[in-house]
């Protein structure tokens, strides 16, 4: 078992002014100190978080931070799940979408599924009209049934695209109505009784740690040597360092919640097993839902790669954690790190060199890509470590 380091780094071009002014008019998100993903408004969902929903499997192509219709059916609908928390009242929906189609609109909707009856309700949508070049963001003109309750229902994204229709993001914006979380509003006062309120004025008031810009420099050190006896050491060791420098518990992405680029790209998930393994070269991308305002600071993939050769497009796995902009559908990276060489052993990767590390919601998408190039290689899972906004 071994572990390498690597990282690079893309250019991003800058969004055109209308597009920028327009998602500055957005409805912005809750500080990090109140909520953080998946619980901070608005809640943006990437193309890469959306899936088929039985009909036209073959017929989109996703890549990065944008999802196209790619024929031959003429419509293709797609369904990605909405992470919204209890009692809040949903206000807006807004999508970024592109549509040079002079025949159909694109549709994204907002859905809420009542398990009691298996019906859906729209509870907003919008949609594009008429062929315009360029990626346009457009907001519902109203929103029903608001109120957020997972006792009764699902919440979930439709989207819907024709020819020549691409979709990159969709944001849903929502105030919190629960003001306390202690049961309160259920009628348990105890934690409102005098000797509660004495007790707790007399308690030290615990304060999280700084902020850190980076890893441990004795676990850069230990990461260097190379020399942990397997994979479960290494993450034990990082995750017990990055513990110990006070970091939040990581943003982990699991092989499971990638799709593939193009549908019939053959790619296999072995379970048990919990990896994505290629059959033949594919491409994967799932969604990283980062919290508003944190500042990620380094990633770790685990991996394997038993293929000769050291060609990165066709002999390395490789993988990277990207952001993109859904007024230009223009990306960058955060965070790359590839393999080097075969070995029969499970691999971390990582790169502690992370670049537009500010976590800027909604004028990003945040998303995981990964290549395997043929059947010796695996994808387990990507850890995201980031320090919290303050």
């Amino acid at each position: 078992m071994w572990i390498k380091k690597s990282a690079t780094s893309l250019g991003i071009v800058a969004a055109g002014a209308c597009l920028v002014i327009w998602l500055s008019l957005l409805p912005q998100p809750v500080s990090a100190g109140e909520k953080s993903l998946p619980s901070s408004s608005p809640q943006v969902v990437p193309a890469a978080a959306f899936s088929h929903n039985g009909n036209g499997q073959q017929d989109h192509l996703t890549y990065g931070g944008v999802v196209s219709w790619y024929g031959p059916s003429s419509e293709v609908c797609l369904k990605a799940p909405v992470q919204l928390p209890l009692g809040a009242r949903v206000t807006s929906l807004w999508a970024a979408l592109e549509d040079t189609s002079t025949s159909d609109n694109a549709v994204v909707r907002l859905e809420r599924l009542s398990y009691g009856t298996g019906d859906a309700t729209t509870m907003g949508s919008v949609f594009s009209t008429g062929s315009n070049p360029g990626t346009r963001i457009l907001l519902s003109p109203a929103i029903v049934e608001r109120f957020v309750d997972h006792r009764e229902n699902a919440y979930y994204l439709t989207l819907c695209l024709y020819e020549d229709t691409s979709f990159y993001a969709a944001g849903v914006s929502y105030e919190e109505t629960l003001i306390f979380t202690d049961r309160f509003e259920r009628g348990d006062t105890s934690r409102w009784s005098s000797a509660a309120v004495k007790s707790a004025a007399i308690e030290p008031i615990a304060h999280a740690p700084p902020p850190i810009a980076a890893v441990p420099e004795a676990l850069q050190e230990r990461l260097a040597e190379g020399g942990f006896p397997s994979v479960a050491v290494a993450l034990d060791t990082i995750t017990s360092s990055m513990k110990a420098a006070g970091y939040n518990p990581p943003l982990v992405i699991p092989a499971a919640d990638l799709v593939p680029q193009v549908r019939f790209m053959d790619f296999e998930y072995v379970y048990p097993g919990g990896y994505a393994k290629g059959v033949n070269t594919v491409n994967l991308y799932g969604p990283a839902l980062l919290p508003e305002g944190a500042t990620v600071t380094s990633a770790f993939a685990v991996v394997y790669d038993n293929e000769p050769g050291s060609d990165p497009l066709y002999d390395e796995t490789s993988v990277s954690l990207r952001r993109t902009a859904p007024s230009t559908g223009m990306g960058d990276d955060l965070a790359r790190m590839s393999t080097s060489g075969a070995s029969s052993e499970v691999q971390v990767i990582l790169d502690l060199s992370v670049t537009n590390a500010l976590v800027d919601y909604p004028g990003y998408t945040y998303n995981l890509g990964v290549s395997l190039p043929g059947p010796d290689h695996r994808f387990y899972a990507l850890i995201v470590y980031y320090t919290p906004g303050t």
